[in-house]
């Protein structure tokens, strides 16, 4: 994958730990996809690949849920962008239950909740240990990586061409 062996150069070593740098990695492969749908969906697991290479040794199940973890910090980075974009045009509905930074809040818990849930359906489908482990790293990973491009998306629709 061409945008993986770029975003290696580019990033440098991932530790598993760090959720920071692996946001850092993913924001980076998602600015690389210049706006391509299918090339920032590729991204996801991009910073996993980079934590194993940079960490042998490591468990697959952390890189994941460190990635993971990185989706998440870009969802809410971009969520609260989004408030941000929303109060500045007027349209953010003030401070309040019916204000943006509100409504955000209340859309990112529920789904967290719809995410939990998700990855614990699919996790108890495996078999117990490690294997449920590494279900839900990549389940959360995978619905972090949704979330947070979904997001993306409905930013730049308000950011406009």
């Amino acid at each position: 994958m061409r945008v993986t062996a770029i975003l290696l150069a580019l990033a440098g070593p991932v530790l598993a730990a760090d959720p920071a740098e692996m946001a850092a990695t993913i924001e980076a492969c998602v600015t690389e996809a210049n706006r391509d749908p299918a090339a920032e969906r590729a991204c996801v697991g991009v910073a996993a690949a980079a934590c194993l290479e940079a960490t042998p040794g490591t468990s697959p199940a952390a890189c994941v849920a460190a990635e993971a973890e990185g989706w998440r910090l870009l969802a809410d980075a971009t969520a609260g962008a989004l408030v941000a974009m929303a109060d500045g045009l007027g349209v953010g509905g003030g401070e309040g239950p019916g204000g943006q930074a509100a409504l955000v809040a209340r859309a990112q818990q529920a789904w967290a909740g719809f995410r939990d849930a998700d990855c614990a359906q699919l996790a108890a489908l495996a078999e117990p240990g490690p294997a449920q482990e590494g279900v839900v790293a990549q389940c959360r990973m995978e619905r972090g990586a949704d979330r947070a491009l979904s997001l993306l998306a409905r930013r730049r629709a308000m950011e406009g061409p």
